[in-house]
């Protein structure tokens, strides 16, 4: 999940607040986000700035990217960036700012963003769900040391929606994990099946909605308590059987 993905996101929201957003990609040599976000029915305009750092490209365009604004009869320009330039990015006031953080590539990441994050409004942190609790608290604490004004949103890597989804799903999880090593008297079990839990994120639908993530999650939840309510039931057979042999 990256900028592109966070936006998708974000753009219904700021629909239901009322605004009327549209959206100005500014990459490198060649993007398609365009589609997805005119898809949404969102207008999208696609700067490419070739051999240009994007960041000036995008300040270079400002005034023409107000007037289309303006054109489309809308009141609010979010601008995605790739953000190479770390001097001048970002480069002007009077607006929010966000830093989108991949939480996957390093605990020490935030420290090597510069303006990108030292002056940001908000900072979302995507696939939380991919790293430990530990290391999500040392990325924060670092977002904390270098812009302790900045509000930090976490997201899913799966769904994109928040961790909310991640939690129900973790703890019924975790509960057939607990009953599997606590029955089985080993944790090879419990290594291979999160090892495949987390392997099928790889089979997760990119453009799906948040209705077939809630359902995925809710069925996800109810098949490992069920079965874990299942190992429960059989194991405590299998003891009183035991018992009564040995009387």
């Amino acid at each position: 999940m990256g900028k592109t993905a966070v936006l998708k996101s974000l753009l219904p929201l700021l629909d239901q607040s009322g605004e009327s957003p549209c959206v100005c990609k500014i990459d490198c040599l060649q993007s398609k986000d365009a589609v997805t976000f005119q898809k949404m029915k969102y207008p999208c305009v696609t700067g490419l700035s070739g051999d240009i750092c994007p960041d000036h490209f995008l300040v270079s365009n400002l005034p023409e990217l107000w007037q289309w604004t303006d054109a489309m009869q809308r009141n609010l320009l979010v601008i995605e960036t790739a953000g190479l330039c770390h001097r001048c990015s970002p480069a002007t006031k009077h607006m929010l700012a966000g830093c989108v953080v991949d939480c996957t590539v390093s605990c020490k990441a935030p420290g090597q963003l510069g303006p990108m994050l030292t002056q940001a409004d908000f900072v979302v942190l995507t696939k939380v769900d991919m790293i430990s609790q530990a290391e999500m608290e040392i990325i924060c604490w670092q977002i904390g040391q270098i812009n302790p004004q900045a509000k930090i949103f976490p997201v899913d890597a799966l769904a994109g929606y928040g961790t909310l989804l991640q939690v129900c799903y973790a703890i019924a999880i975790g509960f057939l994990f607990t009953i599997i090593f606590y029955k089985g008297k080993s944790l090879l079990p419990c290594i291979i099946a999160h090892s495949f839990v987390n392997s099928s994120s790889v089979f997760a639908v990119e453009n799906s909605s948040m209705k077939f993530h809630i359902i995925s999650s809710a069925v996800l939840c109810i098949i490992s308590l069920s079965y874990a309510l299942w190992i429960l039931k059989k194991t405590k057979q299998f003891d009183e059987y035991e018992n009564n042999d040995r009387r």
